[in-house]
């Protein structure tokens, strides 16, 4: 079996509103696929209490696996996109990914 090397894992965690745009412009960024996860979650920056209880806006997280050439540009498209650089809106970050074996490009 032939693995697949020179790989980044793209992690990034939107507001589930932003998640249909978000997907779209990685596609245009280079993604050729992503696996999406609902998820919830907060910071200590982005935390709202109602009556004492916590408000968690729902979360999606998007993982890509692209080529290491493509990964910096798919981040940044996240970032964009999914106004990340708003508190409570999610984060974007970049993990190696050491082989990948299955059909991921073609």
């Amino acid at each position: 079996m032939e693995f697949n090397k020179d790989l980044k894992l793209v992690i990034s965690i939107v507001r589930a509103e932003h998640t249909e745009e978000v997907i779209t412009a990685l596609e245009k960024a280079g993604a050729a696929g992503w696996s999406i996860v609902r998820g919830r979650g907060a910071s200590s920056r982005s935390q709202l209490k109602v009556f004492g209880m916590r408000l968690e806006p729902m979360k999606e997280v998007i993982y890509t696996i692209v080529p290491d050439t493509h990964a910096v540009q798919v981040m940044q498209t996240a970032c964009e996109v999914g106004q990340l650089n708003e508190p409570g809106n999610g984060i974007s970050f970049i993990v190696n990914v050491e082989a990948a074996a299955g059909v991921l490009f073609g």
